[in-house]
């Protein structure tokens, strides 16, 4: 249940406590300037470069974080991904879609498996994860469209975070990285690691089209 509970950044006028309004008992003329010694003046200095140097060395935490991140992501030979690589892996699978097959996936997430989907006329019917029956709610997201749902969703989050930046590339929050299938164009391989969180994604270990005439 919700506390009534209210603390201060709650308020709905956070200034309110600081304002003439809650010192109607003052008068203007009684208020007097504070006055700043050097020391005060050396002090406030040295607080302002505190900030600085803080903030610089956020910066450079987070420039050698991507760069682990790179590192670990690009070391196994994925190449990195951008929105006319998926634009075109979808226009391929458009005009090579098979309405029906058996698909086989390693799963690289906190608990890693294999995934085993069958589609039939373009809907999912069975699915295991490592040999367990799961959940027909989450079937959709498993076959090939569902998989490039979940591409286009991360694609989509980079081009919103990119356009709020006034389109600075190096402010999308997902690292993506993908391999796609140069004929019919499914996603073999995706990965995609977002801050300091471990790369996640999938590998396609078998695609078989079903002849479901």
């Amino acid at each position: 249940m919700k506390s009534s509970h209210v603390e201060p950044w709650d308020d709905p006028d956070p200034l309110k406590p600081f304002s003439g309004e809650t010192r109607e008992s003052e008068s203007a003329d009684d208020a007097q300037p504070p006055v700043q010694s050097n020391g005060g003046r050396r002090g406030s200095r040295l607080r302002l470069k505190s900030v600085a140097l803080g903030l610089a060395a956020g910066v450079l935490l987070s420039a050698v974080v991507w760069i682990v991140i790179l590192v670990r992501m690009t070391r196994d030979g994925l190449p990195l991904m951008d929105a006319a690589d998926f634009a075109a892996a979808k226009e391929r699978w458009r005009e090579h879609k098979a309405p029906s097959y058996d698909l086989d996936l390693a799963v690289h997430v906190m608990l890693e498996g294999k995934v085993h989907v069958e589609v039939r006329q373009g809907a999912v019917t069975a699915m295991t994860r490592n040999g367990m029956a799961t959940p027909e709610f989450s079937w959709s997201y498993w076959s090939v469209d569902g998989l490039l749902t979940v591409i286009g969703e991360d694609v989509r989050a980079n081009e919103k975070a990119i356009d709020e930046n006034g389109g600075n590339a190096l402010t999308a929050p997902i690292v993506q990285q993908a391999k796609f299938d140069p004929t019919i164009g499914i996603p073999l391989r995706y990965l995609r690691s977002q801050g300091t969180s471990a790369p996640a994604g999938w590998e396609i270990t078998s695609f078989q089209p079903i002849d479901s005439k």
